[in-house]
């Protein structure tokens, strides 16, 4: 049974996989939009590996989290403004 708390994050689903398919993606199109491994995102929504900050922010900005993004964005380098 599924249940929500503080009708936020259902426990029993892991929340970057409910981004992404309550947003009708497959992993594949997530996986291409952020730059990350297929596989690994996998392993990721699944709870089995953890991600680099820089990573989770390419993650954030591919599912349109944009708060979660937000967050992030102060801890990740800027490549493009770096001399």
């Amino acid at each position: 049974m599924h249940t929500k708390v503080n009708n936020t994050v259902d426990p029993w689903k892991p929340p970057l996989r409910s981004a992404r398919v309550s947003r009708g993606w497959t992993l594949r199109q997530v996986a291409r939009r952020s730059g990350i491994n297929a596989g690994h995102l996998s392993r990721v929504e699944r709870g089995k590996k953890q991600l680099s900050v820089e990573a989770l922010y390419r993650l954030a900005l591919a599912l349109e989290l944009r708060e979660l993004s937000q967050v992030l964005k102060p801890y990740v380098l800027d490549n493009r403004t770096s001399t």
